[in-house]
């Protein structure tokens, strides 16, 4: 859905229990400089104040709020992805925010390029008030990120450049038949392969755009729920099915 020449981009916001960051997530979204955006929030049976923070909002005709049965984020994002409407997808967690750009920026660079994927830099949020750039991937791969396409494919699927959802933006015909796990975790891992599978053209955009708390305790990256068991076990199912996905793959020309 097109207005005005700009693309509409729909923006899926999982929601559980978020309460502490969710209004500065949604206030970042609300002030983006691009005009034509939905933001879809999905409450995942939120217990604390979450759900009701979204529907403070609701009057905003930008603004989508699903409530599903505490399902998981995965479940969150499929729902999002079964109600969007934009010709371009983008991932946001509701415990970070953006800047103002993460939009504009991200359509200008994937329509300059007649891209499928661009994936763009970010910051991370610590003790509240740290701003920190994130472990250097883009000046230790700069060659082969500005090379894009192939070059991308392998640090990614490698997992040497981070398989986060939210620091790419995406075309959405590449989900139209791609969903994520339910039944795992680091459904990034999962998921991504097979959209990676699908897209011809990647770029990459060095401009950090996206804010990632590291703050919050519940998130799947902290430290408590990495050392959890089950997480471990679907980061090493995930990465032994993607180096077997790997294997068979055309890489073509470099």
């Amino acid at each position: 859905m097109t207005t005005d020449k700009n693309p509409l981009v729909s923006i899926i916001v999982p929601v559980y229990n978020t309460q502490v960051y969710l209004e500065r997530c949604i206030k970042s979204l609300l002030n983006q400089e691009y005009p034509n955006i939905e933001i879809i929030l999905i409450d995942d049976g939120s217990s604390d104040n979450s759900l009701f923070i979204c529907e403070k909002y609701q009057t905003d005709d930008r603004v989508v709020i699903i409530h599903q049965e505490n399902s998981g984020v995965s479940m969150a994002r499929n729902n999002g992805l079964d109600r969007a409407r934009g010709d371009y997808i983008s991932f946001v967690d509701s415990d970070d925010f953006v800047s103002p750009y993460f939009i504009s920026h991200a359509v200008g660079e994937i329509e300059k390029h007649d891209a499928d994927i661009v994936l763009f830099d970010f910051y991370q949020i610590k003790s509240g008030k740290s701003v920190l750039p994130v472990p250097d991937f883009h000046k230790k791969y700069k060659n082969e990120l500005r090379k894009g396409n192939i070059n991308i494919k392998k640090l990614l699927i490698a997992d040497f450049v981070p398989n986060y959802m939210w620091n790419k933006l995406f075309k959405r015909s590449l989900w139209e038949t791609v969903r994520f796990p339910v039944q795992y975790k680091y459904e990034d891992l999962f998921i991504l392969i097979h959209v990676l599978d699908r897209a011809n053209v990647i770029v990459y955009l060095p401009e950090r755009l996206y804010y990632y708390n590291r703050d919050n305790v519940n998130s799947i990256t902290s430290f408590l729920s990495i050392m959890q068991p089950f997480t471990r076990y679907c980061h090493f199912k995930a990465l032994y099915e993607r180096y077997d996905i790997l294997s068979s793959v055309s890489w073509g020309e470099t």
